[in-house]
């Protein structure tokens, strides 16, 4: 409650920046919008350049060595000696070090296309929501213009001494009921057109077009289509993440390779038996090769790394079964929303309409009085009212069935 009370207080107060005209835009239009200036994919485009720079980093060789020796290093003379060398890693670990960086380069291309799916849902359901409040003010208002004349009309046969004083005041509360309504409604309608704002990330205030709140696109129950879902996809990137850091981690138990240089002077006869001095030079090369150390935290790593692949897998085939559920009941609703929007459709309005014309029909005559009128024309527009709830609901479903479909 205190949550939905500072947005609704944190979008009052930005209303006064955004006092622009207000302007009409399409869904398509609306979601290109959301998508071009949401931070969320921003920073996960970032997120992205990072890792494609980051994977021309794979080869990391650690410093070199170099050591100057200077004594008595081979005899009584005062030799010395220049040495550089350098450790590596076995190649098998730079080529796992590589293919990780690309696996966290995929992963964040996914992330971006799973975002993406969800601002289109999220825009969507908005964007018809606040077409389903401008229909529900616009029959308030077609409410209003009725009572107005209806209590007028009270109110002429209450000084005509036709009716008492009840009725004339019913009359005035009724209207005076609408009237709140139709206030809560057009304060509603402009919180979602600021939040609809917010989605878009755009000075102008944009309220959707006038379309056709009737026409649903066309969705198939194929589950197959659940395995290109880009949650899936991010759960599948994981899970080779996983595998790759364990070859890795692996791979780590190879040993390291070693090579070196070195040159020196040797003062004093030699072995051939001639006399060396120090600008005479020995050169020298040596080849090492480490030795892993089998038990220690390096086990540890991989055990853990085993059980990572582990979880994330399962973790796919949570995410697997909760959308496979999501979409079996979601088609479940629509389905039944559908038969019931239809039978409204086919049924209920055209015959409240018979009922409401029959009811002024019947007060203009005398033969109800205004409570009864007031009792149909609320039994109406509830229905109608039903019927707007219904519609919105359906356009959600639509809306979550493609988001899980990629319809």
């Amino acid at each position: 409650m205190m949550k939905q009370y500072i947005l609704n207080l944190l979008l009052c107060l930005m209303a006064p920046l955004y006092l622009h005209a207000t302007e009409y835009i399409s869904l398509k239009s609306a979601i290109d919008s959301a998508l071009a200036h949401n931070m969320e994919i921003k920073n996960q485009e970032l997120l992205k350049d990072y890792y494609q720079r980051l994977k021309g980093g794979s080869l990391t060789l650690p410093q070199a060595g170099f050591t100057f020796e200077a004594g008595q290093i081979n005899s009584d003379y005062n030799d010395t000696k220049l040495s550089i060398s350098q450790t590596i890693q076995f190649p098998t670990v730079y080529t796992h070090q590589k293919n990780l960086l690309k696996d966290e380069w995929d992963e964040a291309i996914i992330g971006i296309a799973l975002t993406k799916k969800q601002i289109k849902k999220v825009v969507t359901e908005m964007y018809y929501h606040i077409l389903i409040l401008k229909e529900k003010e616009r029959l308030l208002q077609y409410s209003d213009s009725i009572n107005s004349v209806f209590s007028h009309k009270a109110n002429l046969r209450f000084q005509k001494g036709e009716s008492n004083i009840i009725e004339k005041n019913s009359a005035e509360a009724e209207r005076g009921k609408i009237t709140l309504q139709l206030l809560a409604i057009q304060n509603d309608i402009e919180l979602n057109v600021l939040r609809f704002q917010l989605l878009l990330h755009t000075q102008a205030i944009y309220t959707p077009e006038q379309e056709s709140l009737y026409d649903f696109p066309a969705i198939f129950k194929d589950t197959a289509e659940l395995q290109n879902h880009p949650l899936l996809q991010l759960y599948q990137s994981k899970i080779q993440k996983a595998h790759t850091s364990l070859s890795l981690e692996k791979a780590k138990f190879l040993p390291e390779l070693s090579i070196g240089l070195s040159n020196q002077s040797i003062q004093g006869i030699g072995t051939d038996n001639i006399s060396y001095s120090t600008s005479q030079r020995f050169n020298a090369f040596s080849i090492g090769i480490g030795i892993p150390h089998i038990f220690g935290a390096q086990s540890s790593i991989i055990e853990a790394s085993e059980a990572h692949i582990k979880l994330t897998e399962h973790q796919l085939l949570s995410e697997q079964e909760k959308l496979y559920n999501d979409v079996q009941s979601s088609f479940a609703t629509y389905k039944t929303d559908s038969i019931s929007l239809e039978f409204i459709q086919k049924h209920q309005l055209p015959l409240i309409l018979e009922i409401s014309h029959a009811a002024e029909k019947q007060y203009s005559t005398g033969e109800i009085d205004f409570l009864q009128w007031v009792t149909l024309q609320n039994e109406a527009i509830t229905i109608q009212n039903n019927y707007l709830d219904m519609l919105n609901e359906l356009h959600s479903i639509v809306s979550h069935i493609q988001y899980i479909l990629a319809q």
